[in-house]
């Protein structure tokens, strides 16, 4: 029996029925992502995604196509794809690719929308997928929605950290994609249940081990999830960069990070940043650098490093691919940019510029120096320089005058007012904020067995005694005083009435961080050196100025220095006889100048998270700790006499007077 001729319509349906039949052949994340993907944001902003322009990005994808990794959580620097290959790609991917539904979280509903709208739907509209986005239904026209169903029957169902359990356990997938995880790894205030992020995981769990999670997040504290989960828990995994000169592979870290500390200005720390090789010691410049991250290594815990330059050893003993990285292995920034923030970062009055630099830049969990270490008299030791305490003998005339510190550009004095003596410190400074603390003292108002509240004439009478030790013995640039002292019998405002009677005074009110937003009176403008999150200057209706600052940034601050490297820039010194061994509260006398150490080692900031995962910071107080607000009205005021210090110097004029009032800043010696 002869061959039937079939028509060639029937054979290429045929064909056609069978080729739908047969399971489709999955591209690797890697070909998809340059296959498809084009960037909505950033510098490349329409350009088609292309590995090469960041390499580690291309191993990275790879381990996405590795079934034995059941996490994949990215923890590094920012301006470095993080978001992009650990979010994007794979919810594209998954709803694309292999065409099922994920579930997007994040901390709130309205960042899950704001990732939707900013992060992904962009990509979606320049690819060829826009097709699949929806006509009509939930999604099609923006606005709030519970998911998105896409035209080829995959879903994006968007969940928050927020809110009741229930709501985060009403829909499975077996993609979880979650995004800026640290902030939300507490239980919320009405759940029972654990905390969201593993309450999302568990939407998956039904999958098995089939089930996928997606995770990307800077870095925050060592408690925090994505540091827990990817580099304690996880993989440990890193990406390594190869050095032009010795060829070796080496993890960039901050401590070979070098050249700026020499700089004198801003400009001269970004020129003179250089990465130390770890092995070499040569000294990479950008175009170095940028040849370093061409060649980079994904190297996991436990393994090695062959002499061929490839990792060596068995996968690490868990399914949780975690992956870290430095800003040195990103193309979107420069060596002067981070040397330039690493200059301002020690010079600057918080720590914020530190932390930034910490978590964002050089991936590590910030690690809060005054939770985990005391203050001790033996530590505190250590700040004693080689100048003496009282040099000018204010306490003992009698004795020759001692030799003042030779690092001060300029001084200043604090005081704070209790109901039967003054707490007074005087400090030189230079302008990083360097800080010599020379002299410190009781000045009675009352004697100590008086059973009255001081009279009006005689807190004055104390006040008068500071002045003169401040202006005519250390001739200080300014005064700052403690104006919330309320007693019985005084008249309201004396302190002030006092401050705008003598020159170059100036009244200060510390606030809470809740209370910080609640002063009196009209902001005035300072220079730009001023913070204005930690130090106002307000216009009361008397017409003059009051001070306010915000006193737990202050105490942050004023502990942060006594951390800092010795010698280093805004270190914190104290005459050497702070060491006295009779640190007595009660012994007031020239002889015990130690009892200042002992105010300081009153004091202690506990941190701990709310419910929310929010970092809660208190200040508490064990006895007297007097000193310890006259040293942070100190450090305020030493804040503001430099800002106005250097705005003379910068026009080298006359200041021009405040408009605060009688308000006074000394500019001139």
């Amino acid at each position: 029996m002869g061959n039937c001729p079939v028509h060639p319509a029937l054979a290429k349906l045929s064909r056609d029925h069978l080729d739908a039949m047969r399971p489709r052949r999955l591209r690797s994340f890697l070909q998809f992502a340059e296959d498809e993907v084009v960037l909505a944001r950033g510098p490349r902003d329409g350009w088609h995604f292309d590995a090469d322009y960041v390499p580690w990005t291309a191993i990275v994808l790879r381990e996405f196509d590795n079934p034995w990794w059941w996490w994949r959580l990215g923890m590094g620097s920012v301006q470095a794809g993080k978001t992009l290959i650990f979010f994007v790609i794979p919810a594209l991917y998954h709803l694309f690719e292999i065409g099922e539904s994920v579930i997007l979280a994040a901390p709130s509903m309205d960042l899950v929308m704001a990732r939707y709208e900013i992060d992904i739907l962009p990509v979606i509209q320049r690819t060829r997928y826009r097709e699949l986005l929806p006509t009509s239904g939930s999604g099609s026209r923006g606005g709030r929605a519970e998911s998105v169903r896409f035209r080829n029957g995959a879903r994006l169902i968007f969940m928050s950290g927020g809110g009741k359990d229930v709501k985060r356990s009403s829909h499975t997938a077996r993609v979880v994609l979650l995004t800026e995880s640290d902030k939300m790894d507490a239980a919320g205030e009405t759940s029972r249940e654990t905390a969201p992020p593993f309450q999302l995981l568990a939407r998956s769990t039904a999958y098995g081990e089939r089930a996928l999670f997606y995770g990307e997040c800077t870095v925050s504290i060592e408690a925090g999830f994505i540091y827990q989960q990817a580099s304690v828990g996880g993989s440990g995994s890193r990406i390594y960069l190869r050095c032009p000169a010795c060829r070796k592979h080496v993890y960039p870290d901050r401590d070979h990070f070098v050249g700026w500390r020499e700089a004198t200005s801003e400009l001269e720390a970004g020129a003179l940043a250089r990465y130390a090789c770890n092995s070499c010691g040569a000294l990479w410049d950008e175009a170095a650098r940028q040849k370093a991250l061409r060649n980079p290594l994904l190297l996991h815990r436990g393994q090695e490093i062959s002499p061929k330059g490839k990792a060596v050893g068995d996968l690490p003993q868990t399914h949780r691919l975690g992956v870290e990285w430095t800003w040195l292995a990103s193309p979107m920034t420069t060596m002067a940019i981070i040397g330039m923030m690493e200059w301002n970062a020690v010079r600057a009055v918080t720590d914020d510029l530190d932390k930034d630099l910490t978590q964002f830049r050089w991936t590590m969990p910030w690690k809060e120096d005054m939770q985990v270490r005391e203050l001790s008299t033996r530590f505190l030791a250590q700040h004693t320089g080689e100048f003496h305490f009282d040099p000018l003998r204010d306490l003992d005339p009698e004795l020759p005058h001692a030799a003042l510190p030779e690092g001060p550009e300029f001084w200043t004095c604090s005081i704070d007012v209790q109901l039967k003596r003054l707490y007074l410190m005087i400090d030189g400074w230079d302008f990083d904020l360097t800080r010599w603390s020379t002299h410190w003292r009781v000045l009675d108002i009352l004697e100590e067995e008086a059973r009255y509240d001081p009279t009006e004439d005689e807190l004055r009478a104390a006040l008068d005694k500071a002045w003169a030790l401040s202006f005519e013995r250390y001739n200080c640039e300014s005064l700052w005083i403690d104006a919330g002292f309320r007693a019985g019998n005084l008249p309201e405002h004396v302190i002030l009435k006092w401050c705008h009677e003598h020159d170059f005074c100036n009244p200060l009110v510390g606030r809470s961080a809740t209370e910080y937003a609640k002063m009196t009176g009209k902001s005035q403008p300072l220079p730009d050196d001023v913070p204005a999150g930690t130090i106002q200057l307000r216009l009361q209706a008397d017409g003059n100025g009051l001070w306010f600052f915000e006193v737990d940034r202050l105490k942050d601050d004023l502990y942060g220095r006594l951390f800092r490297a010795e010698g280093s820039p805004g270190y914190h010194w104290f005459a050497r006889e702070a060491a006295n061994e009779k640190r007595s509260d009660r012994s007031h006398g020239r002889l015990n100048p130690g009892w200042i150490f002992n105010h300081f080692m009153k004091v202690k900031r506990e941190i701990s998270r709310d419910n929310r995962g929010r970092e809660i910071r208190i200040w508490r107080e064990r006895g007297a700790h007097d000193m310890v607000d006259v040293a942070a009205y100190g450090l305020a005021g030493a804040i503001v006499t430099r800002a106005y210090l250097l705005e003379e110097n910068a026009t080298d004029q006359e200041a021009k007077p405040d408009a605060a009032g009688s308000l006074s800043i000394r500019t001139s010696y």
